[in-house]
């Protein structure tokens, strides 16, 4: 499962590789990360970023944000958000909540590729 690029609209996030290596992607690109190396990511900066282990050997991150309350993620690839301050964390459409196919139907494989990362 691969998370998809995101940003936060009120928080800062660092990351820094301790081992291993990472393809860090944004919206306008990729880059790999080595042991040593670090990113940041300022609030409300509108270029999505994520982190995916491509090698094989795994890889140990650590990433320090300011958890600012009231704090939105948007995932700039799907329409998804995480709204501010949601216990346990929610998921919704930029257009309101996720909503069920009616009448009940399996997702289509687009479908589970795009909502893997969430346990759909």
């Amino acid at each position: 499962m691969v998370e998809p690029p995101h940003r936060r609209t009120a928080s800062d996030e660092l990351v820094y590789v301790l081992s291993g290596e990472v393809t860090l992607v944004t919206d306008s690109g990729e880059e790999v990360l080595h042991a040593g190396d670090a990113a940041g990511f300022p609030a409300n900066d509108s270029n999505g970023h994520c982190l995916q282990n491509r090698s094989a050997i795994d890889a140990q991150i650590l990433e320090i944000g300011t958890r600012t309350a009231g704090d939105t993620a948007h995932y700039s690839d799907i329409d998804m958000t995480a709204p501010a301050d949601g216990k346990p964390a929610l998921y919704t459409h930029r257009d309101g909540p996720l909503r069920k196919p009616h009448p009940p139907r399996p997702l289509t494989l687009p479908e589970r590729r795009r909502y893997s990362w969430l346990g759909f």
